[in-house]
């Protein structure tokens, strides 16, 4: 289970704006809100604590979240089934998984909603970021890998748990593989740039 840290450098020019603008720094496994500022240091945290869930809903922009079972915690190499009476089963091993692999077995026509606990305003929460692909889907089974990459934006009118499919800034990725801190800037001309 690793932490990961990426800190954000944003001008202040920026920070004036969003916050003027309400504005908020998005990142794609949840949102930071920071009390709805904007800060010229503003660091993100998450850890690979997952938990999974199933629903019925398609992926639709702006569309909140909401599970019908409860979140379970799952770990890699394990798989949770999803019976026809929508009860979903306890997080049991499966050897055929590699490492940094779950699965989700359904009966019934559902999507996986997985979460990951982020840090937000210094409290740890448990937050919606991966609804299936194509979702809901017919009864069989999905493999799902997780990677440590991290989409950063700014945008308004969004909140923790929405569907995301459309950005109003630019976007930077922040691939962490290997790694467990990284450094972003938003300069002055509103570009980003990769700092470490």
């Amino acid at each position: 289970m690793s932490t990961y840290t990426v800190k954000v450098d944003i001008d202040e020019k920026w920070v004036k704006k969003f916050n003027k603008d309400s504005t908020k720094l998005c990142f794609s496994h949840g949102m930071l809100t920071r009390t709805q500022e904007v800060t010229q240091n503003v660091f993100l945290k998450w850890t690979d604590v997952y938990s999974i869930a199933a629903g019925t809903q398609e992926f639709s922009a702006g569309t909140e979240v909401t599970a019908i079972t409860d979140n379970k915690k799952i770990e890699f190499k394990q798989r949770v089934e999803l019976g026809p009476e929508f009860l979903l089963g306890p997080p049991l091993p499966d050897a055929a998984l590699k490492d940094g692999q779950f699965a989700f077995k359904n009966k019934v026509e559902a999507s996986a909603y997985l979460y990951k606990k982020i840090s937000k305003d210094g409290v740890d929460v448990v937050a919606p970021f991966y609804v299936s692909m194509n979702g809901p889907n017919p009864p069989g089974s999905s493999i799902l890998t997780p990677k440590p990459i991290t989409r950063l934006y700014f945008a308004n009118k969004v909140e923790t748990g929405s569907m995301i499919d459309d950005f109003q800034s630019e976007t930077i990725d922040v691939d962490l593989t290997g790694k467990v801190h990284a450094s972003v800037k938003y300069d002055v001309k509103g570009d980003w740039s990769l700092v470490a």
